[in-house]
Formats: structure tokens, sequence, C-alpha cells
């Protein structure tokens, strides 16, 4: 299996995981374990969005020929809305990702994870969005 389906297939997994919590969050069952999936959800972002981007990464490197070989998350998502793979919208939203995700592993903050969490439903669409569309 080539590097890059190995990537794609742990992101998808990673989505999968992700998903699991922003379900159970909904769920008025898991009422009185809230704090606890909502910050089970923000850790599951953290590692889904670092994966996203390693994929986006690769994906530019081996599929478009575009050397991000230094690349940090920023610089990723700059090269992949310049190399139209992503487009302003998307690019615009995974950034505020990005930032929202560097804030996750700071000091803890009950306001901040709260915040974080309203937001991560639309990180998980718009990732899979992206991966669906270079698939």
């Amino acid at each position: 299996m080539e590097k890059i389906d190995l990537r794609l297939e742990s992101l998808t997994k990673a989505l999968k995981t992700l998903n699991k919590a922003l379900i159970a969050i909904k769920d008025p069952k898991y009422k009185k374990i809230h704090e606890i999936l909502r910050d089970s959800a923000v850790q599951r972002f953290e590692y889904t969005i670092d994966s996203f981007w390693k994929f986006l990464k690769l994906y530019l490197q081996e599929k478009i020929n575009i050397d991000v070989s230094a690349a940090n998350p920023r610089e990723t998502l700059k090269t992949a809305l310049s190399a139209k793979v992503i487009i302003q919208e998307e690019y615009e939203l995974l950034l505020k990702g990005l930032r929202h995700r560097n804030l996750t592993s700071h000091i803890y903050d009950e306001e901040r994870a709260d915040e974080i969490s309203k937001h991560i439903p639309e990180y998980y669409k718009i990732m899979l969005k992206v991966i669906q569309k270079l698939s």
C-alpha cells in the first residue's frame, strides 16, 4: 500500500472516531457526562486535524508534485489553496480550525473547550468534504 493510501486510511479512521464523539455529545442520555464527551471530542479533533494536514501535504507532494517538505500546517493549507486543491472558503475555515487546535495544546480552560467544541462539527464536515473531493 502506498504511503498516501496509508495516510488517508489513518485520516479516515480519525474522522470516524471524531464523528462518534460528536454524535455522543448530542445524545441527551449522555447529558451527565457532557464535559467528558466534550473533552474527548476536542482531543479527537486535535489528532484528526493533525492527520488531515499531513495527508494534505503528502497529497500535494505525491499527486500534484509540489515540494512542501519543510511545510508547517498553515503553509500546507496556503499551498493547497494556491494549487486549487481547496477553495478560499475551505482555506479560511481550516485555518481557523488550526488556530483552535493550537489553543487546545495550551493550558486547559473550560470556556475555551466549550467555544472550540461548538466549532468542531463544521471542521469535521470541511475535512470530510475535502478528502472526499481528493479521493
